[in-house]
């Protein structure tokens, strides 16, 4: 990926904001990527600073200890579940300088161009990523390194780094955008309990209808011992049950409400 975008920032302090889109309003998310420099700790937050219709009480934390968690925020944690935490994990330890394997990845956004809705632009402050081709999804990681910034950018061959903060550990913490090749999997939600209309998430948009539901599904659960985290956010639409499907790409599956509610905090 040849493309220039973003902030090449080395600080012990980080606030990033970014988003993928274009001037034809194709658009996801805006995330948020902080650490306040103000406190003692290297802990990095990552959550959406806005939202769709799901998700938007949630945030990951990555502690300077090495544990990791993705939960509810201490606002938007409902009462009938005890934990906040939908998934802990402990990240890998990060290599020592020099090594061939010079990163240890613990997040994994992906943002498949097919999936993306039609919004307004974000305003100035938020780095715009331009959507990947056809076929092709733009995947944000971030990942923490031992290398200095100066190695870094020599090193870095693949997409544009976003920002980076150095930390008290003598780690730096590095976002980057990378276009990769995507193959589109569709997802449906049936109506059930006391919701009527139906969600689905399909790489062909009815005519008629908008991208106006977005939901982020967790692809890869670093507790199963998968080492990092990778969300993949995808925009639907609703339809009444029943109403015909179009033709599908490959399926993830069918969603239940319980198993959705239970990550959303919806009652």
């Amino acid at each position: 990926m040849t493309q220039t975008f973003g902030s090449t920032d080395n600080t012990s302090r980080l606030k990033l904001r970014f988003a993928v889109g274009d001037a034809n309003g194709l658009l996801s998310n805006v995330w948020l990527v902080s650490k306040d420099k103000r406190r003692a700790t290297d802990d990095i937050y990552i959550q959406t600073a806005n939202t769709g219709r799901i998700h938007k009480t949630h945030k990951i934390t990555l502690h300077q200890s090495g544990i990791c968690r993705y939960g509810f925020t201490a606002e938007g944690h409902p009462s009938h579940l005890t934990d906040r935490a939908q998934i802990k994990w402990k990240r890998p330890a990060t290599p020592q300088r020099g090594e061939s394997e010079w990163l240890s990845r613990t997040f994994l956004l992906a943002f498949p161009t097919t999936y993306l809705r039609s919004a307004q632009p974000p305003g100035p402050s938020v780095i715009k990523i331009p959507p990947a081709p056809a076929g092709h999804a733009v995947f944000v990681e971030m990942f923490y390194t031992r290398e200095n910034y100066v190695r870094l950018t020599e090193i870095n061959n693949q997409g544009q780094i976003l920002g980076c903060a150095t930390l008290n550990s003598g780690e730096a913490f590095v976002v980057r955008a990378i276009f990769d090749k995507w193959d589109d999997h569709d997802v449906i939600m049936p109506a059930s309990h006391h919701r009527k209309k139906e969600w689905r998430f399909t790489s062909f948009l009815p005519i008629g209808f908008e991208r106006n539901i977005v939901l982020d599904l967790v692809t890869r659960n670093p507790a199963n011992g998968g080492g990092f985290l990778s969300i993949v956010e995808i925009a639907g639409y609703e339809v009444d049950p029943g109403t015909p499907l179009p033709a599908m790409s490959a399926s993830w599956g069918t969603l239940t409400r319980n198993r959705v509610d239970e990550y959303t905090g919806k009652t």
